[in-house]
């Protein structure tokens, strides 16, 4: 296995017990390939907050605004508040360790 191909760990470290786990070095971008050459979006910083026990992604209006995103899909989420209807989106998550997670459905 070549070095670039070695896993990489992603670690948060808080001082006392962390009732969020926030992180602010997480980047959002419109999804892309970056194998086809074309010119990367542009990515912006976000304040992400990690959910263990969600069962999908979110992101809100401003991101979506910053990125100028268009919903490819619309689907039914439950919160805690109820369900209701969620416009869908593509992005790339990148992390700070340089792991990009591409494509991902994320509702709004």
């Amino acid at each position: 296995m070549s070095p670039d191909n070695l896993p990489r760990a992603f670690t948060l470290q808080f001082n006392g017990r962390a009732r969020v786990l926030r992180d602010d070095s997480v980047g959002v971008s419109e999804a892309y390939d970056s194998a086809t050459g074309e010119p990367e979006p542009s990515t912006i910083r976000v304040n992400a907050i990690w959910d263990t026990g969600a069962t999908g992604s979110v992101i809100n209006q401003e991101v979506i605004s910053a990125l100028g995103l268009q919903p490819i899909d619309k689907q039914k989420i439950y919160t805690a508040n109820g369900e209701r209807i969620a416009g869908v989106y593509l992005v790339n998550i990148h992390l700070a360790n340089g792991v990009i997670f591409p494509g991902l459905r994320v509702s709004d």
